[in-house]
């Protein structure tokens, strides 16, 4: 039963580590097309879709 705790955190942790970088790229997006720099928001929009097709190994 204590593996299956751990491998939960592990997986728990991983998963939360990918919605942390896709969130972070999508509210730099917003901020970089709010104060008109497209170019800048596209890199980061790029780095959440990355993100978001990441999977646990």
């Amino acid at each position: 039963m204590e593996i299956f705790g751990q491998l939960t955190t592990c997986i728990a942790h991983k998963f939360n580590s990918i919605l942390t970088t896709v969130t972070g790229s999508v509210s730099l997006a917003e901020r970089y097309l709010k104060s008109d720099k497209p170019d800048l928001a596209l890199k980061y929009l790029s780095t959440a879709l990355h993100g978001s097709q990441l999977r646990a190994p």
